[in-house]
């Protein structure tokens, strides 16, 4: 499987390339990190779809492991493809002549500590706090948004996963 994914991973930068590439020479060189991270989202799904389908299926499971991947992959490859044409019909506005460096540098701590923070807190406990930071680092401060974002996410997770699935998420070892 290692080679394989190489081997996909490779064709993927092949793609992104050639699609930069594309858009720099079709006259969307103002929206050309649009497309890229449109494009790189439709990879990713890609690449979570081809690895879902190479996971076990046992016969005594109540659902396939593969389910979940397969649904959130198919959302954002969904996502991307209506990014991607937004972009290319110059339905958005051109890319900023500088980013925000810091806010992308904070965005990958508070997402690394939510991963790290599941084993801990729990799934619930850690991606509620990641929704919080996330909304007030990107200038969100209503209370009620602040509040019900992240329950309304742990509602709609624990419908998902416990009641529909009947997979359970992590705990976190400080509830165990």
């Amino acid at each position: 499987m290692t080679k394989d994914l190489y081997f996909f991973l490779t064709v993927c930068v092949v793609l992104l390339f050639i699609v930069m590439l594309a858009s720099i020479r079709s006259g969307r060189k103002e929206r050309v990190g649009q497309v890229v991270v449109a494009f790189v989202l439709l990879e990713v799904a890609a690449l979570f779809i081809w690895m879902a389908y190479g996971l076990e299926i046992s016969p005594l499971m109540d659902s396939n492991p593969a389910t979940v991947p397969v649904g959130w992959a198919g959302a954002l490859a969904v996502f991307a493809v209506y990014q991607l044409i937004r972009v290319w019909r110059g339905e958005t506005p051109p890319d900023p002549k500088t980013g925000r460096i810091g806010k992308v540098l904070l965005t990958v701590v508070i997402v690394a500590a939510c991963i790290v923070g599941i084993e801990y807190a729990g799934f619930y406990i850690a991606t509620s706090g990641m929704i919080i930071l996330m909304l007030l680092l990107l200038g969100e401060y209503r209370v009620k948004v602040l509040v019900l974002s992240p329950l309304g996410w742990s509602l709609f997770a624990w419908l998902c996963f416990e009641k529909l699935l009947r997979l359970g998420l992590p705990v976190g070892k400080f509830w165990m």
